[in-house]
């Protein structure tokens, strides 16, 4: 069985893709090719004008309501009709999302009433989006009525709502292929990860090298480096800089640096982590059985990875005699 991502990976995800998503190309790429519900509607909004605006609104008791990423879109003819989009990333169904975008709908329209110039200002549509990332599909109801299974008919007489939902894992391979950009490439990437399938890294690679955009390009490699490592948002390594200089880069060149970045050098720097989050438990160790572990620290960095240490750790604790045990070891 897979395990539910921990919560500093959630963590780690929700950065990654709200930063993302805080670049204009971005959103508009995640809008045009994967909720084809509103294309309608952005045929007649002018993305030049969009604002990424504040996501945290101040609710009833004085409490704090955060979302995730909250775009502002003027209309092309009537520049007073505005649409707002939505966006929140989720790397887990949540059984009642209807009724949190409800939630985020009723404060970004407070804060519009709250604002309004005048009073035949007409107020914005706020159009709700999830973005979910994560083993399993989606599973919750998309609407305020499916979420109340007794009373969801009068819901319709109350208020109807609907969010539009990207499900990266149940997303088309054809579809993602066929975006042909940066997005793309890193929604293959993730369907790469969450599955545990290769295949996927050639076509996102392709994806990767087709993006036009130089800043969605970094932001999107930059997200997929910190996702698969997990282990916090750090500066792009030296190779990924080399993609980003040199756009002419031969076929496959791309692909085989993201491999050795998303692989081999992700899980080197996994294994050295480990080793030094078990060489602390070696020190606490020493300290319950009233060793000073300092004489011991050349030793230490000789240990190779966490298994040994871990073997170390076991052995110590379970001699009868602590500094026979260690003079055996170590030498002295």
């Amino acid at each position: 069985m897979r395990k539910r991502p921990s919560h500093r990976r959630r963590h780690i995800q929700d950065i990654s893709w709200c930063e993302l998503l805080g670049q204009k190309t971005a959103v508009e790429e995640l809008l045009r090719g994967f909720v084809p519900e509103v294309a309608e509607v952005l045929a007649e909004l002018d993305f030049t004008r969009a604002t990424c605006t504040k996501t945290s609104f101040a609710e009833v008791h004085a409490r704090k309501l955060h979302s995730d990423v909250l775009w502002r879109i003027p209309g092309k003819n009537a520049r007073d009709c505005l649409v707002y989009f939505l966006i929140e990333h989720q790397s887990g169904s949540c059984t009642h999302m209807a009724l949190r975008m409800f939630r985020y709908i009723a404060a970004v329209l407070g804060d519009w009433l709250d604002k309004r110039s005048g009073k035949d200002a007409e107020p914005p549509v706020v159009i709700p989006v999830v973005l979910h990332c994560a083993a399993a599909p989606w599973d919750a109801p998309l609407t305020l009525e499916e979420n109340s299974p007794t009373l969801g008919g009068f819901w319709g007489l109350a208020v109807k709502l609907q969010y539009f939902l990207v499900d990266v894992i149940a997303l088309p391979d054809e579809l993602m292929v066929k975006a042909n950009n940066a997005l793309g490439g890193l929604f293959l990437l993730e369907k790469g990860r969450l599955t545990d399938t290769r295949e996927y890294r050639r076509p996102a690679a392709v994806c990767f090298r087709a993006e036009q955009n130089r800043g969605l390009l970094e932001a999107a490699l930059t997200a997929a480096y910190t996702i698969h490592r997990a282990r916090g948002k750090r500066p792009l390594p030296a190779a990924f800089r080399r993609i980003l200089e040199a756009r002419d880069l031969e076929e496959g060149a791309m692909e085989q640096t993201m491999l050795e970045y998303l692989t081999k050098a992700g899980r080197a720097e996994k294994q050295e982590e480990d080793r030094l989050r078990t060489l602390v438990s070696l020190k606490k160790a020493f300290t319950l059985r009233g060793i000073a572990h300092g004489a011991y620290a050349k030793d230490f960095g000789d240990l190779v990875d966490a298994g040994e240490v871990s073997r170390v750790i076991v052995s110590f604790m379970a001699a009868k005699n602590p500094r026979a045990y260690l003079k055996r070891r170590f030498g002295h």
